[in-house]
């Protein structure tokens, strides 16, 4: 059902729920993962546009990838290496929500996206380009 009406819509507002922990990954301390805690985000998305903004949406960004399958928002990990950087991902045929960022620390969403209208761009929004370009 999702991937039908994502198909059909080309601007829309995703809003994700889920878990996400912390993992502490420094040499020193002790190796500590959080206890899960919910989180809450809103999209605005722009297909033809390829941009999306995130909650406040104070600036707009492009969408690293689109495909039949998933709307990659963001993906680092080309520039960190595979073990780091920051991959956010939806897929588009179930929901399913999938944000890690891997630096210091390593944080790992998990959750899923409902489609909601599309809430627009504010005029303020400040655009950004892609990584590299």
């Amino acid at each position: 059902m999702l991937a039908f009406a994502l198909q059909a819509v080309v601007a829309f507002n995703l809003i994700c729920t889920g878990t996400y922990t912390t993992e502490r990954r420094h040499r020193r301390l002790d190796h500590v993962v959080s206890q899960p805690r919910p989180f809450t985000i809103v999209y605005r998305v722009d297909l033809t546009g390829a941009r999306y903004c995130v909650d406040a949406c104070t600036s707009i960004k492009p969408l690293a990838e689109v495909s039949e399958s998933a709307i990659v928002f963001e993906d680092t990990s080309i520039l960190f290496g595979q073990d780091d950087g920051v991959l956010i991902l939806m897929d588009r045929r179930t929901g399913r929500y999938i944000g890690n960022s891997n630096f210091l620390d390593t944080v790992r969403h998990s959750g899923r996206c409902e489609q909601a209208p599309f809430g627009g761009f504010p005029e303020t929004s400040t655009p950004q380009t892609a990584p590299g370009q």
